[in-house]
């Protein structure tokens, strides 16, 4: 990921420069003002291809999910490309701002000025845009900002953040108004031209609320169950089937929720109008969900999302599945899909599965997790991480001898996701065999 973010940043930045008239290059090198005008030119260039990709991104596409492995990679690309076009920005701000500085503090000589004439022919139009790009580049660092830092709460996040597409169109004009009318013709002036085309359209899409609009269903909450733990589980049935596999996630709005949040679908792949979700109190929305939530209630779906969905990479002959708190959910789909068809270990195409699930005794989920392993013909291993300790790849794979004809499947919290990781990075164990959800909207 950060591979391709720096290729995109050095593709733009070289149309920029092939892009130059002749002799540009010389000049810069002799007058400090014509470096610091076209570095300036250049970085906001590149900032600006890198928010046509986070807008394009934003959009949650069928196709660019499946280039990237999963709506979850979609948005940590999203959530990078992001900061690398907030720096890019900063970087372009303070070319335009610190020579000025310098210059007030008498640091600097500064640069001849213009003829009056040239000063009035663009001085009204290129003022509007130099303002608008200053205002809304404060309002983009400040959403980063809010983006980024985690103690910010999630509904101020998700608020702030559709104020993105707005902040594009503005930056669009600032752009488009600033490029120099010698390199419209140029590569740089067509791949301005496109990827604006690109970014408007994303934005309209954002602005009129139509990202995932192709994946929605309508339906109602048809049964409900309250388990300890501050834990539901909830069917809806929908105005029309949908298809999806197991391990797949959708997003859900239920009536009286501000905004739609990801929930994993612990139901059967089907193509029909039921999905079920369970749902873990763990924020304000979900909190109130939890407690207020009964059947007949309204609810949107949106998706599926996701490639976490058991389709194996390779052929290898055993997996590993690790389930840490109400990561269990795509786990539940799984084991529901192999006890329905009635697959068993003795077909060849199905691998053997050791199940870890870090759980304590009274979990109100072990129970169906427990029923569904006995029909599916799945070994299970529950680990309370009170009594055992944290789970360790070591711990797994006293029962896993061979970790390189297994593929690991984990969902569950991220301390322990990255613990898992790094230690099968550091067995030199093939990283394509070790399948995460990153579920992460933030």
């Amino acid at each position: 990921m950060k591979k391709w973010i720096t290729g995109l940043s050095l593709a733009a930045a070289a149309i920029w420069l092939v892009s130059l008239p002749e002799g540009t290059l010389a000049q810069c090198a002799a007058n400090f003002w014509m470096t610091r005008k076209q570095a300036t030119l250049a970085s906001g260039f590149v900032a600006y291809v890198l928010m046509v990709a986070v807008m394009v991104l934003a959009l949650r596409l069928s196709w660019v999910e499946q280039k990237l492995g999963g709506l979850d990679q979609a948005y940590r690309w999203h959530k990078w490309a992001g900061i690398a076009a907030a720096a890019t920005m900063f970087v372009h701000w303070m070319m335009e701002q610190a020579p000025k500085w310098l210059v007030h503090g008498g640091l600097l000589t500064p640069p001849v000025r213009k003829h009056a004439a040239e000063k009035m022919a663009s001085s009204d139009w290129m003022l509007l845009a130099h303002t608008t790009g200053e205002i809304f580049g404060y309002v983009m660092l400040f959403l980063v900002a809010v983006a980024v830092l985690k103690k910010i709460p999630y509904q101020w996040f998700r608020r702030s953040h559709k104020l993105f597409a707005l902040v594009f169109l503005a930056v669009a004009f600032h752009s488009v108004a600033l490029v120099p009318a010698n390199l419209w013709l140029t590569p740089a002036g067509v791949a301005m031209v496109v990827v604006t085309l690109i970014g408007v359209l994303a934005s309209v899409v954002a602005l009129f609320g139509k990202i995932g609009g192709a994946r929605r269903y309508r339906g109602t909450a048809s049964a409900l169950q309250r388990l300890p733990g501050e834990l539901i589980d909830v069917t809806c049935t929908l105005e029309k089937p949908v298809s999806y596999l197991p391990g797949q996630f959708a997003f859900a709005r239920f009536e009286g929720m501000k905004d739609a949040h990801p929930f994993s679908i612990s139901s059967a792949n089907t193509i029909g109008n039921k999905v079920r979700f369970c749902i873990k109190a763990l924020g304000d929305d979900t909190r109130r969900l939890v407690g207020t939530l009964c059947e007949g209630v309204a609810v949107e779906i949106e998706g599926p999302y996701g490639r976490f969905n058991f389709v194996r990479g390779g052929k290898t002959p055993k997996e590993v599945w690790v389930a840490g708190g109400v990561g269990v959910t795509p786990f539940l789909a799984r084991l529901e899909h192999l006890a329905r068809t009635q697959e068993t270990l003795e077909d060849k195409t199905i691998p053997a599965v050791e199940f870890y699930y870090c759980s304590q005794q009274d979990n109100a989920l072990l129970q169906r997790v427990e029923r569904l392993c006995r029909q599916a013909g799945v070994t299970l291993h529950v680990f309370d991480e009170t009594r055992q300790g944290s789970l360790t790849l070591e711990k797994i794979l006293q029962n896993t001898k061979t970790p390189a004809h297994a593929e690991l499947w984990f969902c569950g919290p991220r301390g322990l996701g990255d613990a898992l990781q790094n230690a099968w990075r550091a067995m030199g164990l093939p990283l394509q065999q070790f399948r995460r959800e990153h579920f992460e909207m933030r």
